[in-house]
């Protein structure tokens, strides 16, 4: 369930800003910085979580295990933040030729999940993340896609 998250919270919104399916952010380094820097955030998050849920020092010593299409491995919070990317990248190629169900909400100006995702579910302050949020409420409200140009 935190996989899948993560991969809304960051191909989705991505998909949507764009305009593009999500095989396209494979052709892009700098959409590849911004899904490096959300998988980042993510172990980040997902690290502080654990901390606040287990509370002993002994506890936050454990490490954390992630699945990933390569199956389930111990990290720390580069290793998991590695295997979150990768798992993106997954996505994306599995999805190459796919429209996000983001892109296409904005696209028919319907509500979009961006509310549910990383920043909301963990009450946590995820700045890529929050920024994508407030990038997608603002694409919803101005309708580009119908602007003509004269």
């Amino acid at each position: 369930m935190k996989r899948k998250l993560v991969m809304n919270s960051v191909i989705n919104p991505l998909t949507a800003l764009l305009g593009c399916r999500n095989g396209d952010l494979l052709e892009s380094a700098e959409a590849r910085k911004f899904i490096s820097r959300g998988c980042a955030e993510a172990a980040r998050a997902f690290g502080m979580r654990a901390q606040e849920e287990e509370g002993s020092q002994d506890d936050r010593e454990k490490p954390v295990r992630i699945r990933s299409g390569s199956g389930c491995v111990p990290l720390g919070l580069d290793t998991q933040a590695r295997a979150l990317e990768e798992e993106c990248l997954r996505v994306m190629r599995v999805n190459v030729g796919n429209i996000s169900s983001m892109l296409s909400d904005v696209r028919t100006g319907s509500y979009t999940e961006i509310e549910y995702y990383m920043n909301r579910w963990f009450g946590l302050p995820i700045m890529m993340t929050a920024t994508l949020l407030n990038l997608v409420k603002l694409r919803t409200t101005i309708p580009l896609d119908h602007l003509v140009y004269k």
